[in-house]
């Protein structure tokens, strides 16, 4: 059983790289002039590939590396030769991003791997994995993240293995789209390298410039939890105190530890902070206060805090009584 089991898979391997093959010695000779004007257009060496080989337009544009190819996939019933262009792009290992879909979206509610990085409609359009979220996080400024949406607008790309992957429905002969797509990639992969080898430089920018909020805290977030020691960390600490959020002033609160317990009061008894990190808020300081903290019935609508001091000065605990709805 297990031997047939192996000639089969065997079977199936040799018969895709006949598929594959086959496939290649087929290619319309419009496709293969396309090759060839746009490697002349981008200063790449046109490989024929010999008889095992797939022709292809390849070389170094700037500081990546690029091929055009074509690509065997089974979109329907049977395989289909499909144009494809990978750019080089230095990217942090694990990171695989591609735009949602049904598919994504149903293996993001049963997965954990997907990474939110608090920017609502980059976090919609693309489902994102990686081995770390602080390099993640460190790539994917508003620049690099401006790009992908704008680029998921006209066609789909996505990032795998290092490289930004695009790939056709089919064989594209003309030049103008090819050359179009490729100024796309590349541009991306720019963005997406801005700040290679510099994470803790790259999330000290985007806690304090980037235009989304969310993105800002996690940003500093990261920057914490991975680079704490990091003389960027230390500048981020004291930016985030003075900052107008105060989400990033919590975080840089709860980081101090005992240092900002009275920071995290004093935010408490602000107001502003987004319901869970008032939950978290009240976790800390709970054990720490004298008497703990609540909510005050008196100040407080559906969840708002409104705390109250006790003649020692101790922020105290008082029992929430919802007011009684009288009928009329």
């Amino acid at each position: 059983m297990q031997t047939a089991l192996f000639l089969l898979i065997l079977a199936g391997g040799i018969g895709g790289v006949i598929v594959v093959l086959g496939a290649s010695r087929r290619l319309p000779r419009e496709w293969l002039a396309a090759l060839r004007r746009v490697a002349d257009e981008l200063d790449l060496d046109y490989e024929s590939g010999g008889w095992l080989g797939i022709p292809r337009a390849a070389g170094r544009i700037g500081d990546h590396g690029y091929a055009l190819d074509s690509w065997v996939g089974s979109p329907g019933d049977e395989p289909k030769v499909c144009a494809r262009i990978a750019v080089e792009a230095r990217l942090p290992e694990g990171l695989e991003l591609r735009k949602e879909g049904r598919i994504s979206s149903f293996v993001r509610s049963l997965s954990r791997t997907d990474i939110q990085v608090g920017d609502p409609t980059f976090d919609d359009r693309f489902f994102v994995e990686g081995d770390r979220d602080v390099a993640v996080l460190a790539r994917l400024g508003h620049r690099a993240r401006r790009a992908l949406l704008e680029a998921s607008e006209a066609f789909d790309v996505q990032v795998r293995q290092g490289k930004l992957v695009w790939i056709a429905d089919g064989l594209l002969n003309d030049k103008d789209v090819l050359l179009h797509v490729s100024r796309v990639l590349l541009e991306l992969a720019d963005a997406l390298t801005e700040h290679a080898g510099r994470p803790a430089q790259a999330l000290l920018h985007h806690a304090f410039h980037d235009e989304h909020l969310g993105f800002r805290r996690k940003a500093l977030e990261a920057l914490l939890e991975h680079q704490g020691r990091s003389h960027e960390a230390a500048e981020a600490l004291e930016r985030a105190g003075q900052d107008q959020d105060p989400g990033i002033r919590f975080l840089a609160a709860r980081h101090r530890g005992e240092a900002g317990l009275a920071a995290i009061q004093a935010l408490l008894t602000e107001g502003g902070l987004p319901a869970s990190m008032r939950e978290e808020a009240l976790a800390v300081l709970g054990p720490r206060v004298g008497g703990g903290l609540s909510l005050d019935a008196a100040g407080a609508q559906d969840g708002e805090l409104s705390l109250q001091r006790g003649d020692e000065g101790a922020l105290s605990r008082a029992p929430v009584r919802k007011k009684r709805q009288t009928r009329s």
